[in-house]
């Protein structure tokens, strides 16, 4: 089990979400899956987790689809320190808004 650690970038987001009315219930759920840390296969298959272009300035992060009826445009990108059992919660928003695309 991980401890989370949600940057200021993150809380922003969330902050902006809420008023944008984005169901947080499914980000918590994610949250939740992601700090177990034995859901591997239900967060890959599911939220099409998968690990970030390691050339890119988010090496070492990874990304998942929160909810795909948001055109599959609703990301959660998070790092995970294996060493100190740390879920560090860097940002949630739209493909374009976090990755300019």
């Amino acid at each position: 089990m991980y401890k989370a650690n949600p940057l200021p970038t993150f809380r922003r987001d969330v902050k902006h979400l809420v008023k944008k009315h984005y169901p947080i219930e499914d980000l918590k759920h994610v949250v939740d899956l992601l700090l177990e840390g034995t859901h591997q296969d239900e967060l890959r298959l599911k939220f099409d987790d998968h690990q970030l272009v390691s050339n890119s300035a988010w090496k070492g992060h990874r990304e998942l689809h929160i909810n795909k009826s948001y055109n599959n445009n609703w990301l959660l990108i998070y790092r995970i320190d294996k060493e100190d059992l740390v879920l560090e919660l860097v940002r949630s928003g739209s493909h374009k808004d976090l990755l300019g695309k």
